[in-house]
């Protein structure tokens, strides 16, 4: 789905009124009811439908498609052409450059940070609600135990 497309769905999701909780399917209804899926608004995405689903169900197939050992076999990276132009691509692990190795950890520790903040923002809101955190003092101040791999032994 193209960015603008998932700006309107955002914007429309916002604007709605939603109950406590809903599935997929009831969001999906909702968003029938109001006529949010409508040519005008959404043009090219709905244009080839099986497409965009197929983009999807690939997608989900490679985060899951996992070595032995736990970890992913395929990562989205960024290449530049000789043009200058910029491409996202997917690329098997065993053939990564250098480059290719940073870039993956880079992505994966800026998506860490992501998620501790969130963890950290639902505690606080979560005390303001119940009176109690439901992370550690430590996990609250960003200290999470993990271990680096220089930490591993060889």
């Amino acid at each position: 789905m193209a960015a603008t497309e998932t700006v309107r769905l955002r914007d429309a999701l916002e604007k709605m009124s939603l109950p406590r909780w809903l599935k997929t399917d009831g969001i999906i209804a909702l968003l029938n009811k109001s006529q949010h899926w409508g040519e005008e608004a959404w043009g090219a995405a709905l244009k080839d439908p099986i497409k965009q689903l197929q983009r999807v169900l690939v997608r989900r197939a490679i985060r899951e498609l996992r070595a032995p050992e736990g970890h992913r076999k395929i990562a989205s990276i960024e290449i530049t052409d000789e043009e200058g132009k910029t491409y996202r691509v997917y690329k098997q692990e065993d053939a990564f450059s250098l480059d290719d190795y940073k870039q993956t950890c880079a992505y994966h520790l800026g998506r860490a940070s992501y998620h501790l903040r969130e963890a950290q923002g639902l505690s606080r809101r979560c005390h303001g609600r119940h009176g109690q955190h439901v992370l550690s003092e430590q996990q609250r101040q960003g200290e999470l135990g993990l271990t680096c791999d220089e930490d591993l032994p060889q």
